[in-house]
């Protein structure tokens, strides 16, 4: 029997480079059904975050928010983090102190003020 969900998920989709909101309706057999933008399309579950665990701006909402790291000058690979890092939000050009978007939601009371990046 089929679990229905009815929640919503941020999806990192690896193919475009960006994420959006969408909504989980239903897992069966370890495949994840969502809802985005009224066409129903299969997940990975690993590509999808809940709103516990996902940072975005606390100014504007934005999921796509970049964090500063040392990276290698020639190989272009993650080397390591900056203990106090920079955030960067392309959406309001701010340095934003990123918050989960269950927070953000909830200080905002509308998901409609949440950034999706195409």
């Amino acid at each position: 029997m089929a679990e229905i969900i009815n929640k919503d998920k941020v999806w990192i989709n690896p193919r475009e480079g960006n994420s959006r909101i969408v909504k989980l309706i239903e897992i069966k057999q370890n495949l994840h059904f969502c809802e985005d933008n009224g066409k129903k399309i299969i997940i990975a579950s690993e590509q999808l975050l809940s709103p516990e665990e996902c940072q975005v701006c606390n100014f504007c909402g934005n999921i796509d928010i970049q964090k500063e790291a040392w990276v290698g000058a020639n190989s272009g690979k993650y080397e390591d983090e900056i203990e106090e890092c920079s955030y960067w939000c392309g959406e309001c050009e701010v340095h934003p102190i990123p918050i989960m978007l269950n927070e953000y939601l909830k200080i905002n009371n509308d998901r409609t003020n949440i950034k999706e990046t195409n």
